[in-house]
């Protein structure tokens, strides 16, 4: 690995296109093998769209490191309290609301089916049966 900070972000991100290489993720665009459809810069791309579409376009700018408006400018309390806002919007994974949805579907299920089982012989229906879907 280059210990030059310089070439920090090359390393970065040949590993991350080695990385999706072996997720089976590395599609390159059409018409240019050299570029990958996803790479670090989607990323910055992703996040700078959504904060605009949210209607923060300066703070969008600000989070992804442009100086910005010289008349752009919060305490670091308003800073945090923006970010609360859209942090929702720029995380991949929230657990919670999968866990939500996750039992909301297990309810739905247990209403709609009923499972046999074979128990010594005798067989016995159960009300509610637990499929995660």
């Amino acid at each position: 690995m280059n210990t030059n900070p310089d070439g920090l972000y090359d390393d970065i991100a040949k590993s991350f296109a080695k990385t999706l290489d072996r997720m089976g993720k590395g599609d390159r665009e059409d018409g240019n093998e050299q570029r990958r459809q996803i790479t670090l810069h989607s990323f910055r791309r992703f996040v700078k769209t959504t904060i605009s579409d949210l209607g923060y376009a300066d703070y969008s700018e600000y989070f992804i490191g442009h100086s910005g408006s010289t008349y752009w400018r919060k305490k670091d309390s308003e800073i945090a309290e923006l970010f609360r806002k859209i942090e929702p919007y720029l995380t991949f994974l929230n657990v919670n609301q999968l866990e939500r949805h996750d039992i909301s579907k297990c309810q739905s299920i247990r209403k709609t089916r009923c499972r046999y089982t074979n128990q010594g012989g005798r067989i016995r229906t159960t009300e509610s049966i637990d499929e995660r879907t």
